[in-house]
């Protein structure tokens, strides 16, 4: 039985705490995938495809004057069909509960009418899991490693189980690992840890790979603290630095907050030595695995980095998928792109649903421009 001082006590609420900061959407921003973004194609329906026309680098056949022209076959065609994966999540508030709900942050006496405090509040954490779905599966194409696993009625992801169907994004062998992208050996030859590791030559052989396989360029590297604390630490780069000797021309954190507030944790980096390459630094990560068992996971792995060119629709795309929605009892369906989140009431009993669907996923055209090293390991 409680006490009279527990029956008694005066209950106050001086503010709401967050132990735990939503994962920003600030990796979605950099390769413009966030709904609405530069690089999002709304195509529609549940599957998804598009052809492969290669350009041509042969040089053009001569043949002696008054001879036929040389005959040359064909340029092949390519093909990639798919189908969207489905972010659907739904949260039932009951009405006799949220009624008698005290406001979040409130005192024992302030109600918080209809719940609307607490409703807000729950469709905000559907938006910030909304937005976690298009970060996994963008993760994902930078890792080229995704799998979905079954799980009933339902699907989880994880980045290395591979006991579940994979999410191909069809990167080379060769631009993984150690980055033997031209098959004469690895590029990534001496640990970036050691401070003596030509990272300068490093960086100028996956910019001169890229342009041999497919005319791209690098010019975005995204990596985590540690890896760039190496890299700042070299003794070549900071001997190309000049006399100044300073490694970094720039470094500073990004400005912003995410959808709950919380300042965004990443960092824009640019060498001296090497200007044209765009350093993002970030130690975010996000929960996945099975319902119940998922740990945190940091976009990029403490002993690898991701290279590629500055994301344009012509190397990456979100594609957007559709489905009919009714959002409303009575209502007719209307067909929704991508990510469409609403609120309904129910009856019997009286409950407020909040609904959060999207239909996404990254193409990633060019699989050559893209490539995941690791450039930390043991001797």
């Amino acid at each position: 039985m409680a006490s009279i001082d527990t029956l008694l006590r005066a209950e106050v609420t001086t503010k709401v705490v967050q132990r735990v900061a939503a994962t920003s959407s600030s990796l979605l921003n950099a390769f413009g995938f966030q709904p609405g973004g530069p690089n999002v194609s709304r195509i529609g329906h549940r599957q998804f495809g598009y052809d492969i026309f290669d350009a041509s680098r042969k040089v053009g056949r001569a043949t002696a004057p008054g001879t036929p022209a040389a005959r040359v076959t064909r340029k092949k065609v390519g093909r990639v069909d798919g189908t969207f994966p489905r972010m659907a999540e739904s949260v039932w508030l009951l009405a006799e509960e949220v009624h008698n709900f005290r406001r979040i942050g409130g005192t024992a006496g302030e109600f918080d009418e209809a719940g609307e405090s607490y409703i807000k509040k729950q469709l905000r954490v559907l938006g910030q899991e909304a937005a976690n779905f298009r970060t996994m599966l963008t993760v994902g194409m930078m890792r080229d490693s995704l799998y979905m696993i079954p799980n009933g009625s339902e699907w989880y992801y994880a980045f290395t189980d591979s006991t579940g169907q994979q999410i191909n994004f069809r990167m080379p062998a060769g631009n993984k690992d150690q980055l033997n992208m031209l098959g004469a050996g690895d590029i990534i030859g001496t640990s970036w840890d050691d401070a003596a590791a030509d990272i300068f030559g490093d960086l100028s052989a996956i910019n001169a790979a890229f342009q041999q396989l497919c005319g791209q360029r690098l010019e975005q590297v995204v990596t985590n603290a540690a890896i760039w604390g190496y890299v700042t630490n070299n003794t070549g780069l900071r001997n190309r630095a000049g006399s100044s000797n300073k490694v970094f021309d720039i470094y500073e954190r990004q400005i912003g907050t995410d959808s709950a507030g919380a300042p965004i944790n990443e960092f824009r980096g640019r060498l001296m030595a090497v200007p044209w390459v765009e350093w993002i630094i970030t130690d975010e990560g996000m929960e996945v695995g099975a319902p119940g068992s998922e740990t945190y996971t940091k976009f990029v792995e403490e002993n690898k980095a991701w290279f590629g060119p500055k994301p344009t629709s012509e190397v990456f795309e979100m594609l957007e998928g559709s489905e009919p929605i009714s959002d409303g009892p009575n209502r007719p369906p209307v067909v929704q792109m991508g990510l469409y989140s609403y609120a309904k009431w129910m009856d019997d009993p009286t409950a407020h649903v909040l609904y959060a669907i999207d239909n996404a996923m990254p193409a990633l055209y060019v699989p050559n421009a893209s490539a995941y090293g690791t450039v930390v390991f043991g001797s």
